[in-house]
């Protein structure tokens, strides 16, 4: 199951993010949203009723069960990719370090190297951290 079918049996939801909503809980006479509910990127459904209902109050006022907080066995996200990775890091470092006129390392050399090999490239990120720091 996901977030949407528990959104479905509240009688007032609002989103107020990613996969957030607040909501009025089903479990007592809530007049103002003290419910929150949150589906994780792995398809998990997150539940918090602020006035104190139990997660477990919740579902069986609407009539679901603790399975319905997990997604089904067919769920998967697609993985977000990183734009960034250790090895673009790893090059402008070194990069940064060579045309400042420091040594590297042997240890550090190698590290360019295999980075270098692995794809690795510039990224911008030094430089921003030292305009920002001046």
């Amino acid at each position: 199951m996901s977030a949407q079918d528990i959104l479905e049996r509240v009688a007032f939801s609002k989103q107020i993010g990613t996969g957030k909503w607040v909501c009025t809980c089903p479990s007592h006479q809530d007049k103002s949203p003290s419910l929150r509910i949150t589906e994780t990127d792995d398809g998990k459904v997150l539940i918090k009723c602020w006035s104190g209902c139990s997660a477990l109050d919740v579902l069986t006022s609407i009539g679901l069960s603790w399975s319905s907080l997990f997604p089904d066995d067919g769920y998967r996200r697609t993985r977000v990719e990183r734009k960034d990775r250790v090895e673009d890091y790893i090059v402008e470092f070194a990069e940064y370090a060579k045309s400042t006129g420091k040594q590297l390392t042997q240890a550090d050399k190698q590290a360019y190297a295999r980075a270098l090999k692995n794809g690795g490239r510039a990224n911008g990120f030094v430089s921003k951290v030292i305009r920002e720091a001046s």
